[in-house]
């Protein structure tokens, strides 16, 4: 009997650490090593916690514990803990670039670029920093500077994942892109009008390109037997500054049978973040929505400024113009939208609204072409879009249906009229490098009122668009 209970004790005071795990939660190293290399994060960071209850000052469970944070999310943590190793042994070429990496996940581009700089300037030849070194480079938008390290990097390194992105990324930019382009716009109003159009971007240097584009515009009024045509040439250039800012420019060359040749100058600086984008610029055009427009050479010169937001699904738009007519006319164009995409396999269903404000007014002693009115624009707009992605086939339907309200300047009269518009896009890409897109449009607009002083109109578009990338 006594060795009975002389072997129970025994046996009780062997399980004492085990019980301990158990009741304590406190894993063993081995299990949460397993965990972190087999990819089971979350877990693992619990582990790691745990463990750290244990063993405070474990540099290796310190320096893991740290990752995890990081490659669950939680980046201002992790990069805290990141710090803290980095500061206690500034030599830690891992905990180093693990920061980086952290910081640049927070979209803090340029004090991760800093930081990668800083450190390569005390260890040059560390690889996976060089590696690092491109692609915040890469990341913050400098094509011509990444190109140039990565080249370094390569002869080093050639397969580095960074070097081939940059490489591929290079070779995008630097490729030549073609776009051809016929439209042909019919109206109610017996004015139909040819629309040729050939734009081309190439890449001269990583982050520069010079463009092209040329413009042929035949305009008919079937029942005055007016007729009118336009060519227009211009040459321009785009420059990416950084992953946030860039430029383009063009100036344009316009020719009007028995009017003298004009130059027609635009520009914009565009800002763009993960979830934003701005525009704002400048242009002079040729108006060419009728024969009269283009016999009487009238131009038109913009200052606009674009918002668009982003996030998830949602979608908001904004845009503001005024413009300058060289009749003496000046017109202010407001809009705004919102959109919101619902997803089904290949189907993508996207509801929303629109509202725009024009007007039209005398800004000298003519009363110009446009008579001064303001009109105001509601709709509601809803897209549905098919993308056939194994076979390169998308069709589009959209169908817009509002209010537009008129009024003539300097009266009190309101005219209301309904407004519907209807968009049919049908897209094949046979090819890789080639796409190729066709739309119709149709457009109405009726009055509401029986003593409406609002024309009954319809307007119609064909386009068919042809993209390549050589």
């Amino acid at each position: 009997m006594k060795r009975f209970l002389l072997l129970i004790i025994w046996v009780l005071c062997l399980s004492v650490p085990v019980l301990h795990a158990q009741y304590t939660g406190v894993p063993s190293s081995t299990y949460a090593d397993s965990l972190f290399r087999t990819g089971i994060h979350d877990q693992a960071l619990q582990a790691y916690n745990r463990l750290l209850q244990e063993e405070p000052e474990n540099y290796e469970f310190r320096f893991r514990h740290a990752l995890l944070l990081g490659w669950t999310g939680n980046y201002m943590e992790a990069e805290s803990a990141l710090s803290i190793l980095y500061d206690e042994n500034p030599n830690d070429w891992d905990a180093a670039a693990a920061l980086i990496r952290v910081i640049a996940w927070q979209d803090r581009t340029v004090d991760a670029l800093r930081l990668a700089e800083a450190v390569l300037e005390r260890n040059p030849d560390n690889l996976e920093l060089r590696s690092l070194q491109v692609q915040m480079v890469f990341w913050y938008g400098n094509l011509r500077r990444a190109d140039q390290l990565a080249r370094r990097l390569a002869e080093d390194a050639p397969d580095d994942p960074n070097v081939l992105t940059i490489q591929q990324a290079v070779n995008d930019w630097m490729s030549t892109e073609s776009l051809s382009r016929y439209t042909y716009v019919w109206d109610s109003e017996n004015i139909g009008t040819h629309i040729l159009t050939q734009s081309v971007h190439i890449g001269v240097l990583p982050g520069t390109a010079v463009t092209g584009r040329s413009d042929y515009v035949n305009s008919r009024n079937t029942f005055t037997s007016q007729q009118a045509q336009s060519v227009s040439f211009s040459l321009g250039a785009r420059q990416q500054f950084n992953r946030n800012w860039s430029a383009i420019g063009a100036l344009s060359t316009v020719y009007v049978p028995d009017s003298p040749v004009r130059l027609s100058p635009s520009g914009a600086v565009i800002f763009r973040t993960m979830h934003t984008n701005y525009s704002v610029g400048a242009s002079r055009i040729l108006l060419t929505d009728t024969p009269a427009l283009i016999s009487n050479a009238i131009y038109q010169t913009d200052v606009e400024g674009n918002a668009n937001f982003s996030i998830n699904d949602h979608e908001i738009g904004l845009r503001a113009n005024h413009g300058w007519l060289s009749d003496d006319n000046k017109r202010i164009f407001i809009a705004g939208s919102y959109q919101y995409g619902f997803r089904f396999a290949e189907l993508t269903y996207t509801p929303g609204i629109s509202g725009a404000y024009r007007s039209f007014e005398k800004s000298g002693i003519n009363n110009g072409y446009f008579a001064p009115e303001w009109h105001f624009w509601f709709a509601l707009a809803q897209t549905l879009r098919w993308e056939f992605r194994q076979e390169f086939i998308f069709l589009q339907l959209s169908g817009d249906i509002g209010m537009q309200q008129f009024q003539l300047h300097n009266t009190q009269a309101d005219d209301p009229a309904l407004k519907y518009e209807t968009a049919l896009v049908f897209g094949y890409r046979p090819f890789e490098n080639i796409a190729s897109e066709l739309a119709y449009r149709y457009t109405n607009l009726v009055g509401v009122s029986t003593q409406s002083n609002v024309a009954d109109f319809w307007g119609q578009s064909l386009q068919f668009t042809i993209r390549a990338a050589f």
